[in-house]
């Protein structure tokens, strides 16, 4: 899945308009091309947005993006959460109230450079015609939108999906290898949008940095094709059996670019870990329901579960293929959970190095809570109930005396960090559900009798 197709494809999900989108993409196509990895070394700026601290090195909107992926799991070029953060700012802006009531994709493009980008302005004459030009190009063909594009520039005459086909048919196995390599995919793209020939296209592959890079073993593959079809296929049919192997083992779920990534893997010999690698970099569709990531997803949840970590959907997935292709171990999350609950439990930073999970140390709380408020564990979220999660996260303690149980030197006995239990005891007979419970009553019932006897009123 190409740059443009991932932020559009972003965008929708969103609600934004049509005209919103174009503006957006004319901006971030002015700022960085749509590509994630863009930086600008004289101003520190990064990613598709340019995102960049103030002068005097002060930390500013890059390291706000720095915090943002360290907390979903990746790094600041990681595209997915250059998005999230971009959609963010924009919330937090004010932006996108704004371009959804824009009546065109220049207005759009106009404001979200005012705005969002605030530059100079000198470039927005290029960014209003950037957003015209992706308005007028069919690629926002799918956005969802409350209004119509109302692009200055004329429609080409041929369809972006007709001139596709015609690239296709011309370019034939080049067309197919673009799809899986994001170099070329990036100029197949440009090649649909601007309207090249099939040979125009073949033209900008063969001066690219990877065609120069694997030239041979791309040459010998067509050749191969045209020379001997029948052992062609026969390898590109047992590439793509491969490849499939992998992928399902995996949990990614091929679509049109396996024949691309076949082809890819049988013209530049891949190595099995090559292979994997990959899979682990590429835009491919994961299923986290099966396979490896699938296992690492469930295993993943309950070690989070045990911890008692939030952790978002984006960084279980980006940790899901990682520990899928290799690049991490389900050891390594297990860790991050392990230092992310010493944190929220500093008390419990000890036990948790030992070995214990949090879920383990809030047990004998989730027991007290069960039988004094005679409710069934089972329906006791330790790591969202607040008297739980209070008792793990505050050391209480008590002079002797006030019901308190003394200790040496008239404190408390309790373990560092946390509540004791008995404090923690008295702490529920004060939540309004213990009174309601036959435990209270027996109390009081209790209590009465020994006044009784006290009093010389009862024998």
């Amino acid at each position: 899945m190409s740059n443009l197709s991932t932020i559009v494809s972003f965008l929708e999900s969103k609600g934004l308009s049509k005209n919103a989108i174009a503006g957006v993409l004319g901006n971030l196509n002015v700022e960085s091309g749509l590509n994630p990895s863009a930086s600008n070394p004289n101003e520190g700026a990064i990613g598709i947005a340019q995102w960049e601290d103030g002068k005097s090195g002060s930390a500013g909107r890059r390291s706000a993006l720095r915090r943002y992926a360290a907390a979903h799991g990746t790094t600041e070029t990681d595209l997915n959460a250059q998005l999230g953060f971009l959609w963010q700012e924009m919330e937090q802006r004010g932006t996108v109230a704004e371009l959804q009531r824009a009546s065109s994709p220049g207005e759009a493009a106009a404001l979200f450079d005012q705005h969002f980008e605030v530059s100079s302005g000198a470039a927005r004459t290029q960014r209003v015609q950037g957003a015209n030009q992706y308005a007028a190009s069919g690629s926002l063909a799918s956005a969802s939108s409350t209004g119509n594009l109302s692009a200055t520039d004329a429609v080409p005459t041929l369809s972006p999906q007709q001139r596709a086909s015609a690239i296709k048919q011309g370019a034939g196995d080049l067309y197919s290898l673009a799809l899986a390599i994001p170099e070329l995919h990036q100029l197949l793209n440009n090649a649909i949008t601007t309207g090249q020939t099939a040979s125009e296209f073949q033209n900008a592959v063969e001066n690219s940095q990877w065609y120069r890079q694997h030239s041979d073993a791309v040459r010998e593959a067509i050749v191969l094709k045209q020379s001997d079809p029948a052992t062609y296929q026969k390898n590109l049919r047992q590439a793509e059996a491969t490849v499939n192997g992998v992928a399902q083992q995996l949990g990614v779920t091929p679509g049109t670019e396996l024949v691309g990534i076949a082809t890819r893997y049988m013209a530049e010999g891949w190595t099995q870990d090559q292979l994997l690698q990959f899979f682990q970099k590429a835009h491919v569709a994961w299923n986290m329901q099966g396979g490896a990531a699938g296992q690492a997803m469930l295993q993943m949840k309950q070690a989070a579960a045990d911890y008692g970590v939030p952790v978002t959907d984006a960084a279980y997935g980006i940790w899901a293929k990682n520990i899928a292709t290799g690049a991490a171990t389900l050891d390594n999350f297990k860790q991050r959970m392990i230092q992310d609950a010493s944190s929220i439990y500093p008390g419990l930073a000890q036990q948790l190095a030992g070995g214990q999970t949090t879920k383990q140390l809030a047990d004998p709380y989730v027991s007290t809570m069960s039988q004094l408020l005679e409710l069934d564990p089972n329906t006791i979220k330790w790591s969202t109930d607040p008297l739980i999660k209070r008792a793990l996260q505050t050391p209480v303690t008590a002079s002797a005396g006030a019901g308190a149980k003394p200790a040496p030197g008239g404190q408390a006995a309790q373990p560092p960090g946390t509540t004791p239990l008995w404090q923690f005891e008295q702490q529920l007979r004060q939540d309004p559900r213990w009174q309601y419970t036959d435990n209270a009553k027996s109390a009081t019932a209790s209590l009465l009798t020994q006044l009784g006897k006290d009093w010389g009123m009862a024998s």
